[in-house]
């Protein structure tokens, strides 16, 4: 095995989610991180190698085996590890179907519309306000139970 490890941080990292194996107390060591995958886990092998496991999910390892260039590095009861060059990694993660970073959404110009269309009854108007003005006298009755009357409503 080749002592140089792919660097799967700097390679995937923006694109991919990431991950360490648990047991490990140190996060620098890229021999100890992985591709987390729907279907598996892909991780560095050495050299320009990395390695596939797809644990419980026969079907996928029947397809990773079918590709030319993918070779079987271990045969378990349920898992199987598969090895496979850098060069070959779109053909594998199609399979594997490595897990993506969100990415910031980008709405279209005609969804922007169509959602300022259904706020603009929940918009502030100008020169509305919700709380009455100081200056402005209470309306209805007083504290000492009169009726307030306002001038002009005196009937004569």
């Amino acid at each position: 095995m080749n002592p140089t490890c792919i660097d799967l941080r700097a390679r995937f990292g923006p694109k991919y989610r990431l991950a360490f194996d648990p047991a490990v107390e140190s996060r620098e060591d890229p021999w100890m991180l992985t591709l987390l995958c729907q279907r598996g886990m892909i991780y560095a092998h050495g050299g320009d190698v990395l390695a596939v496991d797809v644990d419980g999910h026969p079907q996928t390892a029947k397809r990773l085996a079918a590709l030319p260039g993918v070779v079987l590095h271990q045969d378990g009861d349920r898992g199987k590890t598969f090895l496979f060059p850098l060069d070959q990694f779109a053909e594998v993660a199609a399979i594997v179907k490595p897990k993506r970073l969100p990415g910031p959404r980008q709405l279209t110009t005609e969804h922007k519309a169509k959602l300022a269309v259904a706020g603009a009854n929940f918009r502030f108007r100008p020169g509305v306000q919700s709380i009455p003005r100081p200056h402005e006298p209470p309306r209805g009755r007083s504290s000492g139970s009169q009726l307030v009357c306002q001038p002009g409503s005196q009937k004569s």
